[in-house]
């Protein structure tokens, strides 16, 4: 890479020009801002390939009562608001150009029914046409890594309270090999859900609320920085209310991870991890525990970077 104030050649581990002294910058982030215009088009161009490679087909299923299926989170939407129909995030007033509603009103909570105990966790909207980027294992699976879910939904947030605000029907983007390798995949949020009495729970304007186009992330954490992780961890409110601890960052391991003090907790799985600017860290995945104490793991951004490459390479094989 080039220094931007020279024109000095660095060295890709560089943190300064020898030449003039002016930081360097990772080029990293200027991909990770770009990255949209390339996967929205990928994940498109590659669903027909996804589909007959994972084998999933998430439409509503003739042989699940969806709603009963889902009854708890109805439910839950109910006691959250009166108003059923109204959607806080867009028809309030919320300003969502403040940086912490950006992140909360796309932070959101994952839920699938694979005819057993089905399975869930968080996600992050990464572009205003419904892509979600979670965790793989979040994802009910057979042994071949194929998708098992037979329905999956997602909720959407009011920013201001965390309740639930909106469901809507998503589809599991698995990519074979990729996604269990990095522990990452997507969902590509569909129609509101509409129950039996034909009431719809969400907005068919097909724009969402999404985080990942603010461009801001933190590729060089340091140790003791703050941190902020967002989800629906299940020990908070059965985990259908957006939950956010903060933490500082305790150790910075080898393997792509940052290991936080922040709580992390099954249901956090594949929400965000935020600085004290509110620009992403990483995906929060897993927890360090002896028993006593536990510490939340993070995916780093290099490590979601990686992800993102190799399905793109993965794509322009199978393509």
């Amino acid at each position: 890479m080039h220094c931007r104030n020279c024109g000095n050649q660095l060295n890709s581990q560089a943190k300064f020009c020898r030449n003039c002294g002016a930081q360097a910058v990772n080029q990293n982030s200027e991909i990770k801002q770009s990255w949209l215009a390339r996967y929205k088009v990928l994940l498109i161009s590659g669903s027909v390939v996804s589909v007959l490679l994972v084998g999933f087909v998430l439409l509503p299923s003739d042989s699940v009562d969806s709603e009963d299926s889902f009854a708890p989170l109805l439910a839950a939407l109910k006691d959250a608001d009166g108003a059923l129909h109204s959607s806080p995030i867009r028809k309030t007033g919320i300003d969502l150009s403040s940086h912490d509603d950006a992140v909360a009103g796309s932070v959101v909570d994952i839920l699938c029914d694979d005819g057993g105990d089905g399975s869930g966790g968080s996600g992050t909207i990464v572009d205003p046409d419904g892509i979600v980027i979670t965790n793989s294992h979040i994802i009910p699976q057979d042994s071949d890594e194929n998708s098992t879910a037979i329905n999956c939904v997602v909720t959407l947030p009011d920013p201001r309270t965390g309740k639930i605000s909106e469901i809507y029907w998503a589809e599991p983007v698995l990519i074979p090999y990729v996604s269990n390798k990095y522990d990452l995949a997507f969902f590509e949020i569909g129609a509101p859900y509409v129950d039996r009495a034909g009431k719809a729970y969400g907005s068919t304007s097909g724009s969402f609320p999404s985080f990942w186009t603010n461009g801001c992330s933190n590729d060089g954490v340091r140790l003791g920085e703050a941190v902020t992780v967002y989800g629906y961890p299940a020990i908070s409110a059965e985990g259908y209310y957006l939950t956010i601890t903060d933490g500082i960052v305790s150790a910075i391991p080898n393997d792509g991870t940052i290991v936080t003090s922040a709580k992390v907790s099954s249901g956090n799985s594949g929400g965000i991890a935020v600085d004290a600017d509110g620009c992403m860290i990483g995906i929060p995945s897993m927890i360090s525990t002896d028993g006593d104490e536990s510490l939340g793991i993070i995916l780093s951004n290099a490590v979601v970077q990686e992800f993102l490459n190799d399905y793109d390479a993965y794509l322009e094989i199978t393509n």
